[in-house]
């Protein structure tokens, strides 16, 4: 079980200068990204180490009494075992024995966010709070822990008091950042980590985890300029060292794999090409530009699909709702939904018309004819076709109860009703017609039974 000054790799007389550098060293060396619990223990070590008086309680630990000493290394190690709740009740016995050693305190609180006891973590730290208000570290304990809670403008207060007593501290940064992202502060979210940017330059020239946050609010805010710009910043940053370069690399891929699911490829593709810049034979790298490369060829037999006169425009849009990619919200892709739905009920109806077309794209256009595969296989092999249409009319009638959910977004304005195209949901649908007359609860059961048929076949 490594002590603090073995998780920050410093001596016991190491001075508050070199405590900083190893802080930011880590920081680097092991992003909250990617190394989440790593970088909790490294805060912690940081924010206990770089304050004289929870230094000097954490020094005096290993003199005080026995019993203190040895269950505070057993804590420590249920803390590292993920056995919480045994450390939770063996820390309580010792800050109920030892009230005065604040250091206690900060590993219960701690403790309890790790467990997700986020009420009793608030308890706690506002009460070391009260007790040392000089403290950085406990008032940035505090504000993460009313983040955990989902109070978002606790938050942001307890971050910038934090700030104000350590403003170098990339941790209360990122969280602040966090805090106003939760409160659907975007612009202030990247506002402060571009503070950050200019106030750590000087002590950290390749701080990452601040240029990664960047990069994702760059996006989120389509400022692909400024994207660009800081894509650019961190892979310089990667490339002059080597101890982050892998980190960058991966956190740079994962992040590519997130945007292709979103459909923001362009925006990929400028994320994976850094990535690929600073490791040229990875496999996961290799295979995201691999599938962006498809991506695009998909995208350019699409180009040509639109020029082609044989292929029928529904056709056309239903292929077209597949490379839509990006919808912008829940009613969009549920306005989607019901368009494909309408626009395959149509081409069935009119499967004889449409058939010779679906084997000209599945000639011609085999990757386009792959997006609705299934779809198109069904129709051509012969399947019982009005099976097919009542099905796809019960998904259909599902999605438009979903949106009636909703309410009333998906209405068209006055104003756009001279840009919308009928032609695009497919021809007209015929009303569907009951092969049989309908049978009435009080009628005749059809068996011949002579009974009613709510009380026979209809039971």
């Amino acid at each position: 079980m490594k002590n603090y000054y073995e998780i920050l790799d410093i001596t016991v007389n190491a001075s508050k200068a070199e405590i900083k550098k190893a802080y930011f060293k880590l920081v680097r060396k092991y992003p909250p990204d990617r190394f989440k619990d790593e970088f909790m223990n490294i805060r912690e070590a940081y924010e206990i180490l770089s304050d004289e008086k929870t230094r000097e309680q954490y020094d005096s630990i290993h003199t005080m009494d026995p019993f203190i000493k040895s269950n505070y290394e057993y804590a420590k190690k249920l803390i590292e075992e993920d056995e919480l709740n045994k450390a939770i009740k063996v820390l309580e016995e010792l800050v109920w024995r030892a009230p005065e050693v604040s250091v206690l305190k900060l590993v219960l609180g701690e403790t309890c966010r790790r467990n997700n006891n986020n009420g009793k973590a608030i308890k706690i730290f506002k009460e070391l709070v009260e007790e040392q208000p000089s403290n950085a570290g406990f008032a940035g304990h505090l504000a993460y822990s009313y983040l955990d809670r989902g109070w978002q403008n606790k938050a942001v207060d307890a971050f910038l008091e934090a700030l104000k007593l350590d403003a170098d501290n990339v941790s209360f940064y990122l969280g602040l950042s966090e805090a106003y992202m939760r409160n659907d502060d975007i612009y202030a979210s990247k506002n402060i980590l571009m503070q950050a940017v200019v106030r750590l330059k000087d002590e950290s020239e390749d701080n990452t985890a601040i240029y990664y946050q960047l990069i994702v609010r760059d996006i989120i805010l389509d400022q692909l300029l400024d994207m660009e710009e800081h894509l650019e910043a961190l892979t310089t940053m990667a490339l002059k060292n080597q101890d982050i370069k892998d980190n960058i690399a991966w956190t740079l891929a994962s992040l590519a794999k997130q945007l292709i699911s979103l459909g923001r490829i362009d925006e990929a593709r400028s994320v994976i090409k850094r990535a690929s810049r600073l490791d040229t034979e990875d496999e996961n790298i290799l295979k995201i530009l691999t599938e962006i490369n498809n991506i695009d060829s998909i995208r350019q037999k699409f180009e040509l699909l639109l020029k082609d006169k044989v292929i029928d425009e529904n056709m056309k849009n239903l292929i077209g709702i597949h490379m839509d990619h990006n919808p912008k919200g829940s009613m969009e892709m549920y306005q989607n939904q019901g368009v494909e739905y309408s626009i395959k009920i149509g081409l069935l109806e009119e499967l004889e018309y449409y058939k010779e077309e679906m084997k000209v794209l599945k000639r011609k256009y085999p990757e386009l004819y792959n997006l609705e595969k299934d779809y198109f296989d069904a129709a051509l092999s012969g399947i019982n076709r009005k099976k097919m249409i009542r099905k796809l009319e019960k998904q259909q009638q599902q999605y438009a109860g979903l949106m009636s959910m909703m309410g009333n977004e998906f209405e068209f304005d006055e104003d756009d009703e001279d840009d919308y195209d009928d032609d695009f949901f497919g021809p007209a649908e015929e009303p569907y017609v009951r092969e049989e007359a309908k049978v009435g609860r009080n009628d005749p059961c059809p068996c011949g039974s002579g009974k009613k048929y709510k009380k026979c076949c209809g039971k």
